[in-house]
């Protein structure tokens, strides 16, 4: 294939070669993906001429589907359950020939899936390679035109650079006696600037000499006032303890001290304790002889003892004489209103007979009438 773009030419024969070789089935891995695409063609053909429902009729085939799609995945023992109510649905097949059917249905969905991605993998790639066809010959097109348009340009630039290389020459010839002469000011300036550079490089050594000097002595000092600091404070720290120990020693003594103090006070105020309650015993002693002595010998009375006394008689006699008078008027019904009311005297048979909670002396009691009616502005109008 002949091209304006020679460079094109392997870019858009590799594709090429490699669609010719897929066709011829040479390369490896295409030879492999290819020719599991006729193995699988060939099974699902050798299985539709075999039977389209697995060698069951289509009712039992659709039924099978059908228990098959409830028991997800995601059920506990999804296997065990639809194996169970496929041998309730067909009780006139066995276990083996319903995970027979089972696979040989599982192996078809397979090579069915595995024929359509082989089958969308072949087609992606023949559109990948006529797109990538197009886009190259339109690439070699551009970059063609590009190189024209290059050519062109460089024409129009060689014989401007033709123009330009004579006012080249000149000004490089202007710019070589200008940067001999910047070049000899710069060395003038140069050396006038190491001369400064010099003398304040000097300066600034016996600066820091000085300096150097100055904090030596000052690092020396310094470690001298420490060392006289530790040997101070190792001092402090020998005595400290010193003392620290003799008062441990001596708050050692105070405690044993305080101790002992301690075991003879409780000592004593056990002795005080037992010599008192010996003291109390011995006045008990004498208390009981002393009323054992002087105790009142009387005959025994007992209806003297519970008769009333003369000032309680008295008492008695001055409330009889005060008549009782109500805290409040009381404006009710009396007794014998009460009593003649029929209602009352109903009820209180009904009582006597124990059904006063019964439906019959509901019944009863709404019948029975008051003597007198009552008014009309005592009736309520709220319904219950």
């Amino acid at each position: 294939m002949s091209c304006f773009w020679p460079g094109r030419e392997n870019h858009l024969g590799q594709p090429l070669c490699t669609l010719s070789i897929r066709s011829g089935m040479t390369c490896s891995s295409d030879w492999l993906k290819y020719n599991s695409r006729r193995y699988l063609q060939c099974h699902q053909t050798g299985t539709q001429l075999c039977t389209r429902f697995c060698g069951w009729c289509h009712e039992d085939h659709d039924h099978f589907l059908f228990i098959v799609s409830l028991y997800t995945h995601d059920i506990p023992n999804h296997r065990e359950l639809c194996m169970d109510m496929l041998l309730r649905l067909f009780p006139e097949k066995n276990r083996q020939e319903l995970n027979e059917h089972n696979r040989i249905w599982d192996s078809q969905r397979f090579t069915q899936a595995q024929l359509r991605a082989v089958t969308q993998q072949c087609q992606r790639d023949q559109e990948e390679l006529w797109v990538k066809a197009l886009v190259t010959i339109q690439e070699a097109k551009h970059a063609h035109q590009q190189k024209l348009e290059v050519y062109r340009d460089r024409q129009h630039q060689q014989d401007i650079c033709l123009k330009l290389r004579e006012k080249l020459q000149q000004w490089r010839a202007q710019q070589e006696e200008v940067a001999k002469l910047e070049a000899a000011i710069a060395a003038r300036e140069h050396q006038q600037k190491e001369a400064r550079l010099k003398r304040g490089q000097e300066k600034e050594a016996a600066f820091r000499s000085q300096q150097t000097k100055e904090v030596r002595m000052f690092h020396l000092k310094e470690q001298k006032r420490r060392e006289e600091l530790q040997q101070r404070d190792e001092l402090r720290l020998a005595k400290l303890r010193s003392l620290m120990e003799e008062q441990a020693r001596r708050d050692k003594q105070r405690v044993q001290f305080r101790a002992d103090m301690l075991e003879q006070r409780r000592m004593q105020r056990d002795a005080q304790e037992a010599e008192r309650q010996r003291e109390e015993k011995a006045r008990e002693e004498r208390l009981e002889a002393l009323r054992n002595k002087v105790a009142v010998v009387a005959e025994a009375d007992p209806e003297r003892l519970m008769a009333e006394t003369k000032a309680w008689r008295n008492q008695l006699s001055a409330k009889e004489t005060e008549l009782p008078r109500p805290l409040y008027n009381i404006n009710t019904y009396t007794d014998t209103q009460i009593v003649s009311d029929p209602r009352m005297r109903v009820e209180q048979a009904l009582r006597e007979a124990g059904v006063q909670h019964s439906q019959y002396a509901r019944e009863v009691l709404s019948i029975v009438k008051p003597v007198k009616p009552p008014r009309r502005d005592t009736k309520s109008l709220l319904q219950f």
